[in-house]
């Protein structure tokens, strides 16, 4: 954190938990609020980005310059940047590998959703991060993509056969041909002996209708 003249550095020390003042010297930066600080991989280099800038007649101004701080001496320099990055203000940066990436904030304008790339290694700016895939890549992706689609649908194939199988097995089971049977009766169980009924004879039965004469009308 920066005083007013951008000089003295106020630092807390995690393992002492406590603050500790620094002088800066060299290339003081602007005094400036909504901007961005990024530790470098060394471990003693910050980067300070961009950010909103007031002047003494109260112009607001969103800045793109890049700063560096060296912690070992507490020195400032200004990045030796080639080209110029986009003016950003209440942004995100983080370092992945060797390249800043500074994502949203505000713009000139209005709200940034876009995100541009400080290379570190030579300290120029990347905006467009579209590359195209080599045929080297596509080839083996396409063919990759084909060969998982042919072991999907011998899976399925291979699943539906055993499946009808499976269901023509339970129906034979089930299918019985009775026509060549004989009916035979259950064997006995323990002592019981079978014991053949006789068969039943009918025989129609006649029904007579007499007529009942009293002894005075035969007479």
């Amino acid at each position: 954190m920066c005083d007013k003249v951008g000089i003295h550095i106020d630092f807390f020390f995690c393992l002492l938990v406590t603050w500790k003042n620094q002088t800066a010297s060299g290339e003081i930066p602007n005094v400036r609020k909504h901007h961005s600080t990024t530790l470098l991989s060394d471990g003693y280099s910050l980067v300070v980005m961009a950010g909103d800038y007031f002047d003494s007649n109260g112009l607001h101004y969103i800045l793109n310059d890049v700063w560096i701080l060296d912690c070992r001496q507490y020195i400032w320099s200004r990045a030796p940047i080639v080209g110029s990055g986009l003016a950003r203000s209440n942004h995100t940066s983080i370092l992945i590998g060797d390249k800043i990436w500074v994502i949203a904030g505000t713009n000139l304008t209005a709200r940034a959703v876009d995100m541009q790339v400080l290379n570190t290694e030579n300290w120029t700016w990347m905006y467009d991060l579209s590359q195209p895939k080599s045929k080297s890549v596509v080839i083996p992706a396409v063919c990759g993509t084909i060969g998982g689609l042919l072991v999907i649908a011998c899976g399925v194939g291979i699943w539906w056969f055993k499946k009808r199988k499976q269901k023509e097995e339970l129906e034979n089971q089930f299918q019985l041909d009775l026509s060549d049977q004989e009916f035979r009766p259950p064997p006995p169980r323990y002592n019981q002996s079978i014991v053949s009924e006789p068969m039943m004879e009918y025989h129609p039965v006649v029904h007579t209708h007499e007529v009942y004469m009293p002894p005075f009308l035969i007479e």
